[in-house]
């Protein structure tokens, strides 16, 4: 019985002196709360920086789309259906490429003066948003390029 009750007062002892490195109940491979703010911050950028290049895609697509609407146009026996498909796409183009340029003006990169769990959780919230501007501008360059007959 006593081997029992020191086993368990070893135990206890041992997790209980144990230093918290969890953030939201998961155990973090970052125990330093500036290493997880940076290692969260530039998983953040990650995503912005894989987003920034389709930009150009979106551009080069927009100018193809006007080009075909200025054809339509100007054909007087022009297809209304995929005219307004075009311009829809054009719309979903615009709302795509102004998704990522509202993320990057209010985006803040300095905290200082912010508490560790403050700039985590709004990490985690700019991780959340950037990540559908990502998922807006991949399926917004997919349906034009289906709409166009590339893919």
């Amino acid at each position: 019985m006593k081997k029992g009750i020191i086993i368990i007062v070893v135990i206890l002892t041992a997790f209980g002196c144990r230093k918290s490195t969890s953030t939201g109940g998961i155990e973090s491979e970052y125990p330093d709360p500036t290493a997880q703010e940076t290692q969260l911050y530039e998983e953040v950028i990650a995503v912005h920086d894989k987003v920034m290049p389709r930009l150009g895609d979106i551009a080069s697509l927009k100018s193809r789309i006007e080009e075909q609407i200025g054809i339509l146009e100007s054909n007087p026996g022009h297809d209304p259906e995929r005219l307004a498909k075009l311009r829809n796409q054009m719309k979903a183009l615009d709302e795509a490429d102004e998704a990522m340029m509202a993320w990057m003006r209010q985006f803040i990169a300095s905290y200082e003066g912010w508490k560790h769990d403050s700039i985590m959780h709004y990490l985690n919230g700019e991780k959340d948003k950037i990540e559908k501007v990502d998922e807006m501008v991949d399926n917004a360059i997919r349906q034009t390029k289906v709409l166009l007959g590339e893919e």
